[in-house]
C-alpha cells in the first residue's frame, strides 16, 4: 500500500512541476500584452472562477477556523506573493535565468515544513538536498551570465511557504481545495485590484499574449495544485524535492517558446539532479515510516 501511495504521490508532483516549469516562460509571452500588476490580477480571476464553480458544484464544507492561518499564508505566498513576483522579475527579462532561485525552494520548503508540519526529515537527507541544489545552481550559473532579479529570491520564499502549508492542510481536505479557498479569500481583493489597474490598459492585439494567460490562470494558479498538494500530502519535504527538476524544464520550454539556448550540458545535470532526488525522496520516505511506527 504504500509503495502504491509513493507512486501516485510521485505521478501527480511530477505533472504538477511540469505544469509549473512552463509558468515562468509563459509568464514571459503574458508579458509583451500585459504589465506586471493587471497580469497578476487577471490570472488570479481567471482561476478564482473555475474554484469557484467547483467548490459549489460540490458543495465544499467551508474551512475549519484552525485552518483559515494556513489559508491565509497559500493565499499571500502562492496566489498572490508568487506570480506578482515572478512578473516583475521577468518583464524585459530572459525567462530561463529565473531558474537561480528556484533551486533553493525545496530546501525552503523543507525547512517551513519543519517548522509548520512538523516533519523532520534525517540528515542524509538534507545532505542529499543540499547536494542537489547545488547542482542545480551550478548549472544554471555556468551555462552563461545570469541576471538574477532580486524579486525571484522573494517569489521563492513565497511559494515554499505557500507550498509547505499547502501540502500541510492537504492532510485535512482535498488538495484543489486548499488552493480554491486560497483564491476565495484573495478574490474580493483581485477584483479591486483589476478594476484598478485594467482601466487604462490596452488590451493586446496578439492571441499569444491571451492565450499564456489563459494558461497561468487555470493550469499554472489552480489546475497544477489539484496534483501538487495531492503529492505534498504524502510527505512535503520529499515531494518538494521534485522541484529540483523544475529548472531544467523550464530551459527546455523557453527554448521551445521563447528561442533561449539550451546548455549542452543539461541532460549531465539533469542525471545528476535525478540522482540526488532519488536519494533524498528515499531518505525522506524512512524517516517518515520510521516516525509513524513510533508510538
Amino acid at each position: 500500500m504504500q509503495d502504491t501511495e509513493d507512486r501516485r504521490a510521485l505521478r501527480d508532483g511530477l505533472i504538477a512541476v511540469t505544469a509549473f516549469a512552463a509558468t515562468l516562460p509563459l509568464t514571459r509571452i503574458a508579458l509583451e500584452g500585459f504589465a506586471p500588476m493587471p497580469l497578476t490580477f487577471g490570472r488570479l480571476l481567471g482561476a478564482a472562477v473555475p474554484a469557484f464553480l467547483l467548490l459549489n458544484v460540490v458543495k465544499a464544507p467551508l474551512p475549519k477556523r484552525h485552518q483559515l492561518g494556513g489559508l491565509v499564508l497559500v493565499a499571500l505566498g502562492g496566489v498572490f506573493g508568487f506570480p506578482l513576483l515572478t512578473a516583475l522579475a521577468l518583464d524585459g527579462r530572459a525567462a530561463a535565468p529565473a531558474a537561480v532561485p528556484l533551486a533553493l525552494m525545496p530546501l525552503a520548503t523543507a525547512a517551513w515544513s519543519r517548522l509548520r508540519a512538523h516533519e523532520h526529515p534525517s540528515t542524509m537527507f538534507w545532505l542529499w538536498a543540499v547536494a542537489g541544489s547545488g547542482v542545480v545552481l551550478h548549472f544554471v550559473w555556468s551555462s552563461g551570465p545570469a541576471t538574477v532579479a532580486p524579486e525571484l529570491l522573494g517569489a521563492a520564499l513565497a511559494a515554499s511557504i505557500a507550498y509547505a502549508e499547502g501540502g500541510r492542510l492537504a492532510r485535512e481536505m482535498p488538495g484543489w481545495q486548499v488552493m480554491a479557498w486560497a483564491l476565495m479569500l484573495a478574490a474580493p481583493g483581485a477584483a479591486l485590484g483589476f478594476g484598478y489597474t485594467w482601466a487604462d490598459l490596452s488590451p493586446p492585439a496578439s492571441a499569444a499574449p491571451w492565450l499564456a494567460l489563459a494558461f497561468l490562470a487555470v493550469i499554472s494558479q489552480f489546475g497544477a495544485f489539484w496534483f501538487w498538494y495531492r503529492a505534498l500530502a504524502a510527505g512535503v519535504a520529499r515531494a518538494g524535492q521534485l522541484q529540483l527538476l523544475q529548472p531544467f524544464l523550464t530551459q527546455l520550454l523557453a527554448a521551445a517558446l521563447l528561442g533561449e539556448s539550451i546548455p549542452p550540458d543539461l541532460w549531465l545535470y539533469a542525471a545528476m539532479v535525478v540522482a540526488t532526488v532519488g536519494f533524498a525522496r528515499q531518505r525522506a520516505s524512512r524517516t517518515l515510516e520510521t516516525a509513524q511506527e513510533t508510538p
